[in-house]
């Protein structure tokens, strides 16, 4: 049991600190595009991002050419040609960071759904934020700023 609530504290801590990057790299216009565990590294306790590679520009115009990320952290417009790509794209990796910390599997595009053959998290908090989240359609995603207003993210609720 013990060993159980240190895992989720551990949780908690990667998720408020995830947030706290992505509410840095969209204070700075900065939309990473390529959010993933891969990219993900830390040192000591302190959550680092790393690869900029394909980063843009939140202001930038539209570029129709300037397309890819990792299935399935990536959001679905980093792939098609004719959708802008914004800083909501992500909120729907952090998202899916989130999903496969709750499930342990990386989520499945068309659903905030637990994986076939899983049982939906007992949390109704992280219930939420993938819901939230992992909405195919950007416009219908969260803000930043409701991320970091949830009660997940703000209280001592655990994972």
């Amino acid at each position: 049991m013990v060993m159980i609530i240190f895992q989720h504290m551990i949780e908690k801590n990667l998720w408020i600190q995830l947030v706290n990057i992505v509410c840095a790299l969209h204070r700075n216009n900065i939309v990473h595009r390529d959010l993933k565990p891969a990219n993900l590294v830390f040192f000591g306790s302190t959550l680092k991002l790393v690869d900029f590679g394909i980063a843009q520009d939140a202001s930038a115009q539209y570029n129709p050419h300037q397309r890819g990320g990792s299935h399935p952290y990536s959001a679905p417009e980093c792939f098609v040609y004719y959708m802008p790509i914004t800083s909501k794209a992500d909120i729907w990796s952090i998202g899916a960071i989130l999903y496969y910390l709750t499930y342990g599997t990386s989520p499945v595009y068309e659903s905030a759904q637990p994986p076939s053959g899983y049982s939906p998290t007992q949390s109704n908090l992280v219930q939420d934020i993938l819901y939230h989240s992992l909405q195919r359609d950007p416009n219908r995603r969260v803000e930043h700023r409701w991320l970091v207003e949830h009660p997940l993210t703000k209280s001592n609720a655990i994972f």
